[in-house]
Order: structure tokens, then sequence, then C-alpha cells
């Protein structure tokens, strides 16, 4: 800091309802199903836009997962862990 600033009397936390980490999934999935309802193009391997629209929505899709996934206690996420491996 510097020599003049001074330090906040008070910090506050937000804590977060876990529904709003997965808004950009709902934004990019309505932004896809959006985009390929107006295409009107076949479902191929052609259609190059389809498929990048689909790979950005899993990938935002697999990241919300992730981060709600460690939001919750290790209590709750070990055992859930443990009973995925023994697959």
């Amino acid at each position: 800091m510097k020599g003049d600033e001074k330090a906040p009397l008070r910090i506050f936390l937000v804590s977060y309802p876990k529904i709003v980490f997965l808004y950009p999934t709902f934004v990019v999935s309505l932004a896809a199903a959006i985009y390929l309802s107006i295409a009107r193009q076949h479902l191929d391997t052609t259609n190059t836009a389809a498929i990048v629209l689909s790979v950005i929505f899993l990938g935002v899709w697999v990241t919300n997962l992730v981060v709600l996934a460690f939001d919750f206690p290790a209590r709750v996420r070990c055992p859930f862990c443990f009973s995925l491996s023994r697959w």
C-alpha cells in the first residue's frame, strides 16, 4: 500500500447460490439453440459452425460441473470420488 491509503475497515464476503454458476451454461446453450434453429443446415461433419458451438457449449458445461463439484465440502466430495474410482 501507498503511504496515504488506509486498509478497509470491513470486508464483505458474498456467498452466491450455486445456480449462479450455471448461468454461463444457460447463455451458451441458448445461443447454440438459436443458431442451430436458424441455420437450417444439416448436422454433419461439414457444418463446422455447429461443431464449434457444440464444443464451446460442452467446454463451458464441463467447467461449470467442475466448479460445482469442488464447491462442496470434502466430506461429500471424497466418497463420491471413491465410488467413481471403483468402476
